[in-house]
């Protein structure tokens, strides 16, 4: 589709591209303008359930549908994915730490999502996160101190290919993101983000990793030019260069209660989203110098109660939160001023997880 622009140094083609649970547009993506936001999808991790929620009208939200079943239990953890080409939002990946496993959602009928099909493996023993790109999965399984990764390339025949161990370097690892033949995951245990080369996914190894006090805990991960992480205990954001692979470095970090715990992070443009879980917040950081990240505006309320996910579209922000068992709409057209558009609690939201799927859009 015209229109649609990858992340530098993304060297996947669109038609590869997967649409999965926190999907995120690349960096710079234009939306044709025929193309209308539709439908996110989220994860209920105390329903067990996967969540479609229509958003054309982001004044009023709607859960659509859910579904839930065995392995979607405690889903709290869900795949990104860097791309849009799925506008359809068929395929949805899903991660469940009791479980130990990644199930495939079946998204086709927006009405009646169905698990299509689910695989548990030793070496997925605490799947918390993953991220989808191409024809592969890359999970976190932070019992084991591992990255695995699962062919998704059959939907209905997903099948572990690689995985990687250390204490190390990958301990009770949470956030990932994988970009050409690097994936990049942080370790909340070594407070450290690491670098893997995944361009065997037979036999991923580690390249180099960057450990600081400002990644105390290391949480969520979002990368674009640059990788930005959050640290957990540290309340951060940190910005790190990763032109080097190899040789990751931390170029500048910001700390502010308005970031305490940030559970989610998202990148559009100069601006970092987080969804700061014991501020119960969204909280917008400038990092138009990447040496000098700067919280510019801020939302507290009731409705983001232990605030977990977020992503962006446009002049919206959408945020699930996990006490009040809620999706949000905020509005972040002025960033030094984020309002509170709307909020819908659903059954199915019960624990809203950090995850969302693809950003679907409809239309021409």
């Amino acid at each position: 589709m015209t229109g649609f622009f990858p992340p530098q140094g993304l060297s996947k083609k669109l038609s590869e591209l997967r649409g999965v649970l926190r999907s995120y547009p690349p960096q710079g993506l234009k939306v044709p303008a025929l193309l209308t936001l539709k439908y996110i999808y989220a994860t209920g991790a105390t329903a067990d359930s996967f969540v479609i929620v229509d958003v054309e009208d982001p004044s009023n939200p709607l859960v659509v549908s859910s579904c839930s079943g065995t392995p979607l239990d405690s889903c709290d953890g869900g795949a990104k994915v860097e791309g849009v080409s799925d506008v359809d939002g068929n395929l949805a990946y899903v991660v469940s730490d009791v479980t130990d496993c990644l199930t495939i959602v079946d998204a086709s009928n927006k009405l009646a999502p169905s698990v299509l099909e689910y695989i548990s493996t030793a070496e997925l023993d605490g799947a918390d996160v993953c991220f989808t790109l191409g024809n592969y999965s890359y999970v976190t399984a932070a019992d084991v101190d591992r990255v695995t990764i699962i062919d998704v390339s059959d939907p209905a025949r997903p099948a572990q290919v690689g995985s990687i161990q250390s204490s190390d370097y990958l301990d009770l690892g949470w956030g990932i993101f994988t970009v050409d033949n690097y994936c990049y995951m942080c370790s909340r245990a070594d407070d450290r983000l690491t670098s893997l080369d995944v361009s065997d996914p037979a036999s991923p190894s580690i390249l180099g990793f960057v450990t600081s006090l400002s990644l105390d805990y290391a949480l969520d991960l979002f990368i674009s030019d640059y990788a930005y992480a959050g640290g957990g205990y540290a309340d951060t954001v940190n910005v790190i260069d990763i032109s080097d692979p190899s040789n990751p470095a931390i170029l500048g970090y910001v700390s502010e209660t308005s970031l305490d715990y940030p559970w989610g992070l998202y990148n559009a443009g100069s601006y970092v989203y987080v969804a700061a879980k014991y501020a119960d917040a969204l909280t917008i950081v400038d990092v138009s110098d990447p040496a000098n990240p700067v919280v510019i505006g801020t939302i507290s309320n009731t409705y983001l109660k232990e605030a977990h996910g977020c992503c962006t579209h446009e002049n919206y922000g959408y945020v699930t939160a996990s006490y009040s068992d809620s999706f949000n709409v905020i509005d972040v057209s002025d960033p030094t001023n984020p309002t509170q558009v709307a909020s819908v609690t659903d059954t199915s939201l019960d624990g809203a997880g950090d995850s969302f799927l693809p950003l679907v859009f409809v239309g021409g």
